[in-house]
């Protein structure tokens, strides 16, 4: 089931919250949705926090990272910081 944003008109599905996508499942929309986002992520550089799963990009400096979700890892190899020997 779909319905328009009163904002901008844009399709929606009731079902699971996202741009309307006729003639495909949710599960599958979502599953192509996520493949999508894997491949921006790769092609950006971007990494998965261990804890909540959230992508994040270094933008300048140290590989030091604090996600949104309080998490402190190594941008370089994932670990928790000051676990790792990276620079």
């Amino acid at each position: 089931r779909e319905v328009d944003c009163v904002s901008c008109g844009q399709g929606l599905c009731v079902q699971c919250k996202t741009v309307a996508h006729a003639g495909v499942s949710c599960e599958a929309n979502s599953s192509a949705g996520d493949l999508a986002l894997v491949a921006t992520a790769k092609d950006n550089g971007w990494t998965l926090c261990s804890k909540c799963k959230t992508y994040v990009a270094l933008a300048h400096g140290c590989n030091h990272i604090t996600c949104a979700c309080g998490h402190e890892f190594c941008y370089s190899c994932g670990k928790v910081w000051k676990s790792c020997t990276c620079e």
